[in-house]
C-alpha cells in the first residue's frame, strides 16, 4: 500500500511537511567518537577507556532518541534551507498575522455621522492600541520575524522527528506512520517551541520605528515577557513563557494539523486511488485541495491564537504588577494595526468576541460626493435634520450579522494557505534535488 507520508513529499517517519528531516548523523556522532578516541589515546590508560565508554554511551543514548542515523548530515544546507523557507513565507506570514490581529469594529448601519464624512479612516473606539498616525514600514516590514521563524522551523525539524521515533521505539510501533505518535509528537514539539511563536507574533505586530519599538530581537522579547508579564507574583520566568493562554492554543493547532494531514493522505491514496508516480498531476492537485481544507480548519484558531499572543500574559493578574505601572490589561507595546481592547480569557472567548463585535461593514469611510443643487429641506436632512439611521433588526438581520462575523474569522485564510502551498512546493523541490 502507498505510504500516506509520501503524498506530502516525505520518505520516512522522521520527515515532516513543515520542514525537512534533520538527521543528527555521522557528522555529529563521528565528531563525538573522534573526540572520545583522542581523549582515550591521550590518557592511554583507564581514564582513556572511561572516556571512550562515556562517548559510546552518549552516542548510544542519542541514537535511542532517534537523533542519529547512518546518513551524512549536511548542516549548512539544512540551515540555509530553513532560513530561505522562512524568508519566502515571511511576507505571507506578516500579512496573515496583521490581518488576524487587526480590530475591525462592526458598523451595522449603512451611514455614519456626517461629522466623520471627511475622514478616510476612523479609529475604532475602545481598541487596545493607541490611535497613532499611519507609518509606512517599507519592504523591511514584510520581513519582520523571519529570523525567529527560521529558528522555529529548524528546531521543530529536529525535535518532532526525534520525539516520534522515540515514542515508536518505546511503544514497539513498527508502522511507517502511526497517527497517534505522529499527532502527539507534533503537539509536544509545538508546546516546547510555543515561546518562539509568541515572540514571532509580537515582533511582527509591533511598530518598526526605533522610537516606538518595544522588542529588539527574539532574546530580548523572551527576557522582557518572562520578567514583566508574570500572571502572579509566585510565577517563575519559565512558567510565564509557558502560560496556558499560550500553551493550550499551540497544542491544539499543532495537533489538528497532522491529524487532518494524515487522514487527507489516506483519502487520497485509498479512496481516490491517486499515486504520485502514475498520476502525479492529479495527486498534487488533490494534495493542494486538502491543504486548503486544512487551512480552512486552522484559520479561525490561528486568528484566536495570535490575538492571545499579542495581549499581556498578566491580563487577569489579581495583584498589581510592579513591571506594569500603567495597569494595562491588553498589551504593553505599540502596534502597527489597531488591536482589540477586550482581554480574552481563551480561544472560545476570543472567537465569540470576534463574531459578536467584528465583521460587517468596515470602519473605513470615504468622502461622499455632495450634490450642491439641493433644496433647503435636503440640506437639513444631510446635516442631521432627517430621521436617524438605526441598525436593522429581525431574524434575517441577526443571521446576516452572524454570517459576517463568521466570515471575519477567515480574513487570514488566503495568506495562510499561500504559505502552506509555498512550503509544500519547496519540499517537493528539495526532495527531487536530494537536499
Amino acid at each position: 500500500m502507498l505510504s500516506p507520508l509520501s503524498l506530502f513529499g516525505k520518505t520516512s517517519s522522521s520527515d515532516t511537511l513543515e520542514a525537512y528531516p534533520l538527521r543528527l548523523a555521522t557528522s555529529a556522532s563521528g565528531s563525538a567518537a573522534s573526540a572520545a578516541g583522542a581523549a582515550k589515546s591521550a590518557l592511554a590508560g583507564p581514564a582513556g577507556s572511561a572516556a571512550g565508554a562515556v562517548g559510546s554511551s552518549a552516542k548510544s543514548a542519542a541514537a535511542s532518541l532517534g537523533l542519529f542515523d547512518d546518513e551524512e548530515t549536511n548542516w549548512p544546507a539544512f540551515a540555509i534551507q530553513h532560513y530561505l523557507e522562512a524568508l519566502l513565507v515571511s511576507p505571507l506570514l506578516v500579512v496573515e498575522t496583521l490581518t488576524d490581529v487587526q480590530f475591525q469594529k462592526r458598523i451595522d448601519t449603512p451611514y455614519e455621522d456626517e461629522a466623520y464624512a471627511g475622514y478616510e479612516n476612523v479609529q475604532p473606539a475602545g481598541t487596545g492600541s493607541q490611535a497613532l498616525p499611519l507609518e509606512l514600514e517599507g519592504v523591511s516590514g514584510l520581513l519582520k520575524g523571519h529570523f525567529t521563524e527560521s529558528i522555529f522551523r529548524g528546531s521543530f525539524a529536529i525535535i518532532q522527528p526525534g520525539i516520534e521515533e522515540f515514542m515508536n521505539d518505546m511503544l514497539d510501533v513498527f508502522e511507517d506512520v502511526n497517527p497517534a505518535t505522529r499527532i502527539i509528537s507534533h503537539a509536544v514539539a509545538g508546546a516546547v517551541l510555543s515561546p518562539l511563536e509568541l515572540v514571532r507574533t509580537r515582533l511582527i505586530v509591533q511598530a518598526s520605528s526605533s522610537a516606538r519599538r518595544r522588542y529588539y530581537g527574539p532574546i530580548h522579547a523572551l527576557y522582557a515577557i518572562a520578567n514583566e508579564e508574570r500572571p502572579s507574583p509566585s510565577t517563575g520566568s519559565l512558567s510565564t513563557l509557558y502560560s496556558p493562554r499560550i500553551l493550550i492554543p499551540s497544542i491544539l493547532i499543532h495537533s489538528l494539523g497532522p491529524f487532518v494531514r494524515f487522514f487527507s493522505a489516506r483519502i487520497i491514496a485509498d479512496e481516490l486511488g491517486l499515486d504520485p508516480d502514475f498520476t502525479p498531476m492529479m495527486y498534487r492537485l488533490a494534495t493542494l485541495g486538502f491543504l486548503a481544507i486544512e487551512s480552512a480548519i486552522l484559520a479561525p484558531l490561528e486568528m484566536a491564537r495570535k490575538r492571545l499572543q499579542v495581549q499581556r500574559l498578566d491580563a487577569f493578574r489579581s495583584s498589581p504588577n510592579p513591571a506594569n505601572p500603567s495597569g494595562s490589561r491588553v498589551q504593553s507595546f505599540e502596534t502597527t494595526v489597531e488591536t482589540s481592547g477586550t482581554p480574552y480569557t481563551g480561544i472560545m472567548h476570543c472567537l465569540g468576541s470576534i463574531i459578536a463585535e467584528e465583521g460587517g461593514n468596515r470602519s473605513v469611510l470615504k468622502k461622499r460626493n455632495v450634490n450642491t443643487n439641493l433644496s433647503a429641506a435636503d440640506w437639513q436632512d444631510v446635516y442631521g435634520g432627517g430621521a436617524p439611521q438605526s441598525a436593522p433588526t429581525g431574524m434575517w438581520a441577526s443571521m446576516t450579522r452572524l454570517s459576517k462575523g463568521l466570515s471575519t474569522l477567515y480574513r487570514g485564510f488566503w495568506a495562510h494557505y499561500a504559505s502552506t502551498v509555498v512550503l509544500y512546493v519547496s519540499s517537493e523541490i528539495a526532495k527531487d534535488d536530494g537536499w
